[in-house]
């Protein structure tokens, strides 16, 4: 890919862009060791380093023009999650049509207008930690539905090796396509040694924490507004929509924060408006599990 930058200043602060995958542009935000980048016009987190180590995949190459769904990166699933009577999967937002509002050397706001609606996204870095939120504004005069998740694909050595903290306790269920699926109330952590598709069940209303962790690294995943997480990968068994190289499958776990209501969509009325955020903390671990600095 080409790689022309150029270089805009807000007042003595820089936000880096460069031309992307169809046109697009990347916007770098810096803060102490910890450099993010954002696609403008799909709002897709397409890269979040602290010290120089990566905490998201990607496929290679990057998948911004993909028909069906771009795996990599956090993408934005909105209007609704997952796949629609149309065969349609995670929305229109994840294909593009953001502009960008404001960038600074540490937060970007975008936004994207839709017919009775905005959505307004804002990504802000800081030296231990990336915080994403998804505003919905129901502009129209009529109750809006929908749904809404972020999408990221937490970069991992080897899957076989992650567990995932923090469903203990939550009911669950299962996509009708996973092997053996069963629902429930889940206990214990939960290892992703094969095709999984997993929603667990959370109050929208307080923080969620879940935590993945592998042998040298963790990364807390906190949540709030979504009423529902999605534990995911594809593995060998399922690896559509889209395409993931290779078994490059193996170097990712999903955990996405999704607002979905208590019948498959969120209800807005008139004037109203939704937020769901995450905020992603990396932390390396000494070779005895236990967390060292940056």
């Amino acid at each position: 890919m080409r790689k022309t930058w150029h270089v805009l200043y807000f007042a003595a602060i820089v936000a880096t862009l460069s031309p992307g995958v169809g046109g697009a542009s990347v916007v770098r935000l810096a803060s102490g060791n910890a450099t993010c980048a954002v696609d403008t016009a799909t709002a897709r987190v397409m890269s979040f380093c602290i010290g120089g180590t990566e905490t998201l995949w990607n496929a290679d190459p990057p998948q911004l023009d993909a028909p069906d769904w771009a795996h990599g990166g956090m993408p934005v699933c909105w209007p609704w999650f997952g796949v629609n009577a149309d065969g349609a999967i995670h929305g229109t937002a994840w294909r593009g049509g953001f502009e960008t509002q404001s960038a600074s050397r540490t937060n970007l706001v975008l936004r994207l207008a839709a017919s009775g609606a905005i959505l307004l996204y804002r990504a802000a870095l800081s030296p231990d930690a990336l915080e994403v939120t998804l505003e919905t504004r129901n502009t129209g005069t009529n109750e809006m539905a929908f749904s809404a998740g972020l999408h990221p694909y937490f970069r991992v050595s080897e899957r076989d090796d992650v567990l995932v903290h923090g469903a203990d306790g939550l009911n669950f269920e299962d996509d009708p396509s996973c092997p053996s699926p069963t629902n429930g109330t889940w206990r214990g952590v939960i290892a992703v040694t094969n095709y999984l598709d997993r929603i667990f069940h959370v109050n929208g209303n307080a923080e969620t924490v879940f935590r993945l962790s592998e042998p040298t690294r963790r990364v807390s995943v906190e949540f709030l507004g979504a009423d529902a997480v999605n534990v995911w990968n594809p593995g060998y068994e399922k690896l559509c929509p889209g395409t993931i190289p290779g078994d490059s499958w193996r170097r990712f776990v999903c955990v996405e924060p999704i607002a979905v209501g208590s019948s498959g969509t969120v209800s807005l009325p008139p004037g109203g408006t939704h937020l769901l955020r995450i905020r992603i903390v990396p932390s390396a671990t000494d070779p005895e599990g236990k967390e060292k600095p940056e």
